[in-house]
């Protein structure tokens, strides 16, 4: 008899994942959260990026298995799963999820919603039924948590590595794939999972926005090589010369296998209300605060503070070079001296602010050059588990203005406010479709545990944007 490893037993606990065990709660979280992925996904569709993306995809062609999102058209599943990854990341405004550190403190973990299109695009191809498709849904976000409990902090490997493990599990329940087929999905994916954090560090490439999609894609091919008999390195994840590196000294990868029944992870991301990083959600939403007190009087500004949390992870982006000086969108994005000067100026922080370039603009530079950033421990009590931020605003002739806010809009304590989804939904899309195609698309995401596959859905998604 074949020895247990990490990976075989893992893939049992896959395998006897039932959907019909989630809660009320869940399917409505879990609705929620496509419907946001797929409001994001819209909003990105017409960002450099992800058209160089499309272009590959038309040129390399592929069976007409699953609809590439306002594409009006169908490619092969892989195709869609890159497209369609990269389309809801590009724009940074997909979910977020928060662990809990090895010394307490919080730290990001990743957007797990980034896999949401591939079990929309094997559902789709598999002619999976709603409920099926938000069991992948909430299996990938259960197995990505209890990796993110589990993986090293040190900073070798980019967070969307743990995506190879996750994204065979969910490919792997949507194919029909039993244990055996399943552990050997796994191995596979998770050989191929490990991405260096160089890909969200200093000038940031368009590697950021592609780093899941492209994991996602290779997670998908393991489970389909699977499925016609390939075998794979079922050691991988217990083996020194696997990827046991990627996991803290003494992790306990037993927790990996515990039942799957009743998952309740998702129950924890946050949704976030601007498009730039998690982390500074606050700040925006603190920036945007102040700005009916400073506006038209940006010039005036003597300088700005943004005072964070005081953590080191927090520490870390506001030290990184490439961030205080962008070069790109992707920088931008994580920067948070040009996203609170633009809120400030702007009073609104959309993916318009990314527009010409703006993080060239004089008048955008000058603000960030007169900003200091600063750290405060007594913020770290007031909002456990988040990273809030006070902006301190000094004029020239002497005023100051300061905001606080401690837990930014999109912050989920247990739930999301479906309000709060929707209202974003229909903010981020209206630039690129109209309203029937909104009201529709809305209405199939949020009964998704319904229907009885996700063909009206996909199609709805498919014909190409204004």
């Amino acid at each position: 008899m074949a020895e247990t490893t990490t990976v075989t037993a893992l893939a049992a606990a896959v395998a006897a994942f039932d959907p019909e065990s989630l809660s009320d709660a869940v399917i409505e979280q879990t609705t929620l959260l496509v419907l946001d992925t797929l409001g994001c996904a819209i909003a990105g569709g017409g960002v450099d990026t992800v058209e160089q993306v499309r272009r590959m995809a038309g040129k390399v062609g592929g069976a007409p298995q699953a609809t590439l999102i306002g594409g009006n058209s169908k490619s092969s599943v892989l195709n869609a799963i890159l497209v369609n990854g990269a389309m809801v990341r590009v724009l940074d405004l997909n979910d977020y999820s928060i662990f809990e550190g090895k010394d307490g403190a919080p730290v990001m973990g990743g957007h797990p919603s980034d896999n949401i299109p591939v079990a929309l695009a094997l559902g789709e191809w598999r002619r999976a039924t709603g409920r099926e498709v938000i069991g992948a849904v909430v299996l990938g976000y259960e197995i990505f948590a209890r990796l993110k409990d589990l993986i090293t902090h040190r900073g070798q490997f980019d967070g969307t590595s743990v995506s190879g493990i996750a994204v065979p599990a969910m490919a792997g329940v949507l194919m029909g794939l039993g244990p055996g087929p399943l552990a050997h999905a796994i191995a596979f994916g998770a050989a191929r999972c490990m991405a260096p954090p160089l890909m969200r560090r200093g000038q940031i490439s368009s590697g950021k926005s592609l780093a899941n999609a492209l994991i996602a894609q290779s997670g998908v091919l393991a489970a389909l090589l699977a499925a016609e008999g390939a075998t794979g390195p079922l050691e991988v994840l217990d083996h020194q010369l696997g990827v046991r590196a990627m996991f803290i000294d003494d992790a306990d990868l037993s927790v990996l296998s515990a039942p799957f029944d009743g998952a309740q992870a998702i129950l924890a991301n946050h949704v976030k209300a601007y498009p730039c990083v998690a982390t500074g959600q606050a700040a925006v939403a603190a920036a945007l605060q102040l700005h009916h007190q400073v506006k038209g009087r940006t010039q005036s500004i003597a300088k700005i503070d943004i005072i964070m949390a005081d953590y080191a992870y927090v520490r870390g982006q506001q030290t990184d070079p490439g961030r205080s000086n962008p070069q790109s969108h992707a920088a931008a994005d994580h920067c948070f001296p040009f996203t609170v000067a633009v809120a400030l100026t702007d009073g609104e922080m959309t993916p318009r602010q990314y527009d010409n370039q703006r993080w060239f603009d004089p008048e955008i530079c000058a603000l960030m050059e007169r900003t200091n950033m600063g750290n405060d421990a007594a913020l770290n009590q007031k909002a456990p588990y988040a990273f809030p931020c006070r902006v301190e605003v000094t004029m020239r002739d002497g005023a100051r203005h300061a905001a606080e806010v401690p837990y930014p809009p999109g912050f989920s304590k247990g739930r999301l406010s479906r309000a709060e989804v929707i209202d974003k939904f229909e903010a981020v899309t209206a630039p690129m479709i109209g309203d029937a195609r909104i009201e529709a698309i809305k209405a199939l995401a949020l009964r998704l545990d319904e229907l009885a596959n996700v063909d009206e859905l996909m199609a709805a998604l498919s014909d190409r944007f204004a």
